[in-house]
């Protein structure tokens, strides 16, 4: 889907006027939804994308994996919303804990099976990926349009937001009326076609669900969107 959706951005981008610079702003979540996570992020280390200027957004999955190359842990945790698919995207299968909190010995016996597997994982796992993971940005601003992952604090001033927020927050930066600064456009939380109001525009379309990848062509004023 991605790889289609690329090809749908070229083709609509050889459309405008000649000399105008492309940039393409990644929303965040690369991973965690199937099998080909790793491939995701070769993908974006390829050469495919050099003609044009790229931004890559943290998303609260990628958060998730960061936190998990610090703590061995929180493994249990990261694979009950789509870790596992990652680590078995890098080759590795993540432990069968189902049984750990029987007993002492269950547990300390899943403590020990992670930090093998931890250990391992960081030591396979590629540099240029683990660059990439910690290069991801927060937010990011053009013109009129503000890009961030899941969203803002209404009434909160930008430098008053927090990173959590920015990636995790639904209902209340959802369900709100209020107008900020910028028209804000992010992902994070699904739904069955793009959103779009006065105040922000919700480009998450639950690809690994519904099989559609959408993104929002900027060209001054003008919006217009694409969809695998």
């Amino acid at each position: 889907m991605l790889e289609r959706l690329v090809e749908e951005i070229e083709a609509d981008s050889a459309n405008l006027p000649e000399g105008t610079t492309v940039t393409l702003v990644f929303l965040g979540d690369y991973i965690d939804r199937g099998l080909q996570s790793r491939d995701v992020i070769e993908f974006f280390l390829g050469d495919r994308l050099d003609k044009f200027n790229t931004v890559f957004l943290m998303g609260n999955h990628e958060e998730a994996f960061l936190k998990f190359l610090e703590d061995a842990s929180f493994g249990s945790q990261w694979v009950r919303f789509g870790g596992g698919e990652t680590l078995y995207s890098y080759g590795f299968q993540p432990p069968n804990t189902r049984g750990s909190l029987g007993s002492h010995e269950a547990m300390a016996a899943a403590r020990d099976a992670w930090a093998t597997l931890w250990t391992a994982f960081r030591e396979r796992l590629p540099e240029a990926h683990l660059d990439f993971y910690r290069s991801l940005k927060p937010y990011y601003t053009a013109g009129d349009y503000l890009f961030v992952h899941a969203g803002l604090r209404p009434e909160k001033a930008m430098q008053d937001q927090t990173i959590r927020d920015m990636l995790w927050i639904r209902d209340e930066f959802l369900d709100d009326t209020k107008q900020f600064s910028h028209l804000i456009v992010h992902g994070h939380t699904p739904a069955e076609g793009i959103f779009r109001d006065n105040r922000r525009i919700g480009l998450d379309t639950g690809a690994f669900l519904s099989g559609k990848l959408s993104a929002a062509r900027f060209f001054g004023k003008d919006i217009s969107f694409l969809t695998t």
